[in-house]
């Protein structure tokens, strides 16, 4: 991840989304937006595209200060809204050498 650089949120994408009221919602949505990779990477031979990231819903909380619950239920949020999707580890697929 860079160390410096931008995020940059339209203030009609927040009049307009339906989570734009959910505090929990918005600070996993925006933690997920400022630590996503902004060229591709790779964790563990597995393929990371640009825009992607690697987490667990713990390390999520402990970075949000929200419980696991609440973390998980913010994704479910997002993922019915579009704005993100979720893999398993088990659903990802190393890189072939």
């Amino acid at each position: 991840m860079l160390e410096n650089g931008y995020v940059t949120l339209p203030r009609l994408f927040f009049r307009n989304w339906e989570w734009s009221d959910d505090a929990n919602t918005v600070a996993v949505f925006v933690r997920l937006l400022i630590e996503a990779d902004i060229v591709p990477n790779s964790w563990h031979g597995i393929p990371v595209p640009r825009g992607g990231m690697v987490s667990s819903y713990t390390r999520l909380a402990e970075k949000t200060g929200l419980s696991v619950k609440k973390v998980r239920t913010a994704i479910k949020h997002l993922e019915a809204a579009g704005c993100v999707i979720s893999l398993c580890a088990g659903q990802l697929k190393p890189e072939k050498s």
